[in-house]
């Protein structure tokens, strides 16, 4: 999720976990732990251009982080406020609570998120909502305000509350999503894999759908309105990348290799090629402007001297429909 949405959250904990005279120092420290485990886009490489793909969304939003962080963010509001040791335990509880909420909630956009690394670094997607969401954003947003300005739990319980019960809307909304481009490619007669739907920005009516078929990469749209039957819009098909695909001098160049495995495993498996000089392949979960345009991408280039460029806003070159 975004900064903000957060932040939103930890304070809320933090409001909802202390009693009157703690209120505003427990939202803070709510606040400020929640946004701890980002502070790792701040780590960058100057060798590997991938880096940040590869850090981010790691060890600082595994599960087996939260004690630990939450321990060292404990430790050091008890250190620079004495006025805070008495309530050591709330102290501790709120770091706790709002440390653990982060990788969570990230865990339920799209962009993967690895909970249990070091044992894994299997990509956790739920892909229930996304990255910036105004109605969950806002909700919470009310919640702190009323609760900063009357000392009081109650109304963080109640913006905690029904956010949660937004997050089961989404849960609903995304069922349908899935359920039409079920029935989507039943109409393709197409066997199909690596189905998945995903919400589009700050929209959780309006989904980009993905399965790969026949060595293909389907994006279509799905629709789940409010009030009425979903539907589907006809997208577009691009040629999938596997290692069968690649060009010989990737295979053959390992630093090239490298970054192809680091991108591919980045994307889940969603990487499309959309030129071939300079061999260029594309993310095709995030995707704008009318859906043909992909936020983000590589070039592989082996003259004079094999390296990558990473690009942004790369043109698909299709039409939907």
């Amino acid at each position: 999720m975004d900064s903000l949405t957060h932040v939103l959250v930890g304070a809320a904990i933090g409001q909802l976990c202390s009693k009157k005279p703690l209120n505003h120092r427990a939202a803070l420290i709510g606040a400020f732990a929640c946004t701890v485990p980002d502070f790792d886009v701040f780590l960058h490489s100057s060798t590997n251009p991938l880096f940040s793909e590869l850090i981010h969304r790691s060890f600082s939003h595994s599960l087996i982080f939260i004690p630990f962080g939450a321990l060292i963010i404990s430790l050091l509001a008890l250190l620079c406020f004495k006025s805070l040791r008495p309530a050591w335990r709330t102290v501790g509880l709120v770091s706790f609570l709002a440390l653990a909420s982060h990788g969570l909630l990230d865990a339920c956009t799209a962009y993967g998120t690895q909970l249990l690394w070091p044992f894994s670094h299997l990509r956790v997607s739920w892909d229930i909502i996304s990255i910036v969401d105004p109605v969950f954003t806002g909700i919470l947003l009310i919640a702190v305000i009323w609760s900063w300005y009357t000392r009081k739990a109650k109304p963080a319980c109640i913006g905690i509350i029904l956010a949660l019960c937004y997050l089961g809307f989404c849960v609903w909304q995304h069922q349908r999503a899935e359920q039409q481009l079920n029935q989507l490619i039943v109409k393709r007669h197409q066997i199909a894999t690596g189905l998945r739907v995903l919400p589009q920005f700050g929209n959780i009516y309006k989904w980009d759908s993905l399965y790969i078929a026949n060595n293909q990469i389907y994006s279509d749209i799905i629709n789940t309105p409010l009030f009425g039957a979903s539907s589907a819009v006809n997208g577009f098909v691009m040629p999938e990348v596997t290692r069968a695909t690649l060009p010989t001098f990737i295979i053959n160049t390992p630093e090239l290799f490298s970054a192809y495995v680091t991108f591919d495993w980045f994307a889940q498996g969603y990487v499309a090629v959309v030129k071939e000089n300079p061999y260029t392949i594309v993310d095709m979960r995030y995707l704008r402007k009318q859906k043909t345009i992909s936020l983000w991408g590589v070039e592989f280039i082996n003259d004079p001297a094999p390296h990558i460029n990473k690009v942004a806003s790369v043109d698909l070159g299709v039409k939907r429909g």
